[in-house]
């Protein structure tokens, strides 16, 4: 399998290269390779999610919600191992979980199909979505049913859950942590490399949307422009 590396040396005074590089937003040097190998040895019986997650605990890496950034610094681990910089355990995969079951609704039954302009349904009430809460398990069931991606995520997520002014869900959403690198956006907002990296919190991915009631020429903004209530 093909691993796609940010990779980039740092360039010398000289015109030739540094023993640093940046990977996955941070900055590494041929030392901290080299401890690192020696810690990964020195804990055979870690599993390469245990690894992940006591490197981000050593390095202090963690969101802005102060959570462990595990899913970057697996993210991290492989691009090493990928270019023979790391040798990291073997995959586990009888002590891999099983894949949850996908979300369901006891009686669904197909609704009639219907089409609307967002004014006819307007105002839109969008509900953030929380684990547990009403609108979840609808939700999920909706985006596993009938988007073509499916339901299943990774990483730092937010959903919502779009209802109209009758109370009909009439549309999914889903958002996740944006790309470290996109060349095409970091053109269009004028960002260099530090700039990124100072900005892409505020900088979000929109990786499901579904709203079959408006038809395919509906967009999110259409929906986060015609909701009522605040800003979450």
């Amino acid at each position: 399998m093909a691993i796609l590396l940010d990779y980039h040396p740092a360039e010398s005074k000289s015109g030739g290269t540094q023993d640093e590089f940046t990977l996955q937003g941070r900055r590494i040097q041929c030392g901290d390779l080299v401890w690192l190998q020696g810690w990964i040895d020195e804990n055979p019986g870690w599993s390469r999610k245990r690894i992940a997650r006591e490197l981000c605990r050593r390095w202090d890496w963690l969101d802005g919600c102060g959570r462990l950034k595990d899913f970057a610094a697996r993210s991290l681990l492989l691009k090493l191992e990928g270019r023979g910089q790391v040798k990291l355990p073997a995959l586990r995969v009888n002590y891999r979980r099983a894949r949850p079951e996908a979300p369901s609704l006891e009686q669904w039954a197909e609704p009639p199909a219907w089409s609307a302009s967002l004014r006819e349904i307007a105002p839109v009430r969008l509900e953030k979505i929380e684990a547990g809460g009403a609108g979840a398990r609808r939700w999920a069931f909706y985006l596993q049913r009938y988007h073509y991606l499916g339901f299943r995520v990774v990483g730092e997520n937010l959903g919502y859950l779009a209802a109209d002014r009758q109370g009909r869900d009439v549309g999914c959403l889903l958002f996740g942590a944006a790309a470290w690198r996109c060349a095409a956006r970091d053109r269009r907002l004028g960002w260099s490399s530090p700039g990124r990296q100072e900005r892409l919190w505020s900088v979000v991915n929109n990786t499901r949307f579904f709203n079959p009631a408006l038809g395919a020429g509906a967009t999110p903004g259409q929906l986060f422009a015609g909701r009522g209530g605040p800003a979450d």
